[in-house]
Formats: C-alpha cells, structure tokens, sequence
C-alpha cells in the first residue's frame, strides 16, 4: 500500500489544524454566536470566518465558513493521493456527490428555494458549489438529470436507466435515491475487487 504512504503522511501533517481541548472548551464558554466567531477569528478558521464575514452575520456566518474550510480542506485532501490511491479516494468521496445530489432531487420535488437546497449540500465531491447551484435551480427533477448528463456525471446513469424504464409513470424522490444508491454500492463493490 506504498500509493497510501504520502498521502497518509500529508493527512497526519494536517492533524496540526485540529484545535485541542482547551480551544474547544473555551469556544464552548463563548456565550453567543457573535463571540464564538470572534474567538474562530484565532484559530486555524481565521481565513474562512473573515470570508464569510464579509457577506453574513451570527449563525449563517458560522455555518458557511465551517461549510466552506470542511469543502476547502477535504478538497486539499483529496490531491494527495495519485493512481490507484486517487480513484479510492475519489471513490469514498463520492458519497458526498450523492448526498448532495439526492438533496437537490428533494428539494426539487418538493419544490423548495434553491437556497434552502444549497444549504443542505457540502461540495466534497467532484460537484463544486457551482454546479450545485445551477442543478438546485433545475425546473424540476428531469432537467437535473439531464445536466448531470451532459456534465458526463457517472452518477447520472443510473438516473437515466430508471427513467427510461418509468417513462409513462413518473418518477418520485425516493426511487431516485435508491437507484443511486444501488448504483453506488455496486460501482464500491467492483472497485474493491
């Protein structure tokens, strides 16, 4: 498992950003959201609570700058690892792609605001943020599928099998969810062979 080794190594490296139990207990003492914050504001968070400062306040500001150093992180994670290594990697990482488009499928279905969509999402996968908000601002479930389509998103294929087998009878959430996740767990079970 020599593939493993670098990036192993660069993920214990990465340890250092996790903040010990002091920090945390004096960010559980914060009192309030503001003061939480301003306390994240000198920690390893710094960089992203200042950006989603400049755009947000209290909660929401906390939520998406966690959000996006989570994403940003995972993100650098992810390039440590080459070959054989990389397509494992990519492999477990996957699952963020499906829980986000599952949430999209949801949201659509019940007709929900994209931003309300958007806010249940975490952009881990090969889905940027980008691209989730052009599929939560789908018209509807079957103009998701297509963009994952013409996106070239191995996951989308699966989406298109049980539409082409429902044509006339429609297709709800939950069926959608589940032929993802059929799809998926064979794909990770031929992958571990």
């Amino acid at each position: 498992m020599a593939e493993f080794d670098y990036g192993n190594a660069r993920l214990r490296a990465m340890k250092s950003r996790l903040l010990p139990r002091q920090t945390l207990e004096g960010l559980a003492e914060a009192g309030n959201v503001e003061s939480l914050i301003m306390a994240l504001t000198d920690t390893a968070y710094r960089e992203a609570v200042e950006a989603a400062l400049v755009r947000l306040v209290g909660m929401d500001c906390l939520t998406e700058a966690l959000r996006n150093d989570l994403a940003a992180t995972v993100g650098k994670a992810r390039r440590f690892f080459q070959d054989k290594a990389g397509e494992l990697a990519a492999l477990v990482l996957r699952r963020y792609d499906l829980h986000n488009v599952k949430a999209v499928l949801r949201g659509l279905a019940r007709q929900a605001p994209a931003s309300e969509i958007l806010a249940s999402t975490l952009p881990v996968g090969e889905l940027r943020q980008a691209d989730l908000s052009v599929l939560a601002r789908s018209a509807n479930h079957r103009a998701a599928i297509d963009l994952l389509v013409t996106w070239s998103m191995p996951l989308a294929q699966p989406l298109l099998d049980l539409r082409l087998r429902r044509r006339a009878a429609g297709m709800e959430a939950p069926e959608l969810e589940l032929a993802l996740d059929r799809w998926h767990l064979r794909s990770a079970m031929q992958a571990a062979r």
